[in-house]
């Protein structure tokens, strides 16, 4: 008799943009490693091709002074890929990096540090913005 196994969980992917030493270990352990995959991206420039791969839940960012091509590759991911998050992290919601972010294509705001919660609710912001709109 042969046995069925249960199928494989898809795994979301959550790229993280900034240098490698920006993101606190903690937060790749605040979600189940059976339902997540991190992948750091040094640049914003790299997330369009990522996107295109697919699987592709969230984009976390921390806020800096954006230029104008940083912005247009926000507007442009976000235009392309609604289903995705675009979250701003960072200790104080406060500072006109934020709101630029905003401006452009940011669906949420994680303060750091963040309980899973928090971080879930901010990965599933796409869908949060989309309900609302």
């Amino acid at each position: 008799m042969a046995t069925r196994s249960a199928p494989a969980r898809s795994r979301s992917i959550v790229l993280l943009v900034g240098a490698t030493g920006v993101w606190p270990e903690e937060l790749t352990k605040l979600l189940d490693p059976d339902d997540w995959d991190f992948v750091v991206l040094k640049e914003l420039e790299d997330v369009p091709s990522q996107l295109k791969k697919g699987s592709v839940r969230a984009v976390v960012m921390t806020p800096r002074a954006w230029s104008g091509r940083e912005l247009l590759v926000l507007r442009e991911c976000r235009s392309d890929s609604p289903q995705t998050a675009f979250v701003v992290m960072a200790e104080d919601p406060v500072g006109p990096a934020l709101k630029r972010a905003f401006e452009n294509g940011a669906t949420a705001f994680l303060r750091w540090p963040a309980s899973p919660e928090a971080l879930l609710h901010a990965l599933h912001s796409a869908q949060h913005s989309r309900a609302e709109s």
